[in-house]
C-alpha cells in the first residue's frame, strides 16, 4: 500500500502523474490519499482484472 498524505502545493501531482507511475508497480494494490486540511480519504484499490477502482 502506498499513503500519501496531500497538500494544497502537491495534492494535482499525486492524483495524476504521481499515480500514473504507481500504477506501473505490479506489486502494488491500494493508494490511499488524505487530505491534510479535511476529513476526507479516498482508497484506490486494484481488482481482479486490473483496473484501479475507488
Amino acid at each position: 500500500m502506498a499513503v500519501e498524505i496531500l497538500s494544497p502545493s502537491t495534492a494535482a501531482f499525486d492524483r495524476g502523474r504521481k499515480f500514473e507511475l504507481y500504477q506501473q508497480i505490479d506489486s502494488l494494490q491500494e493508494y490511499l490519499l488524505i487530505e491534510q486540511d479535511r476529513r476526507h480519504a479516498d482508497l484506490f484499490r486494484k481488482n481482479g482484472e486490473g483496473l484501479w477502482v475507488r
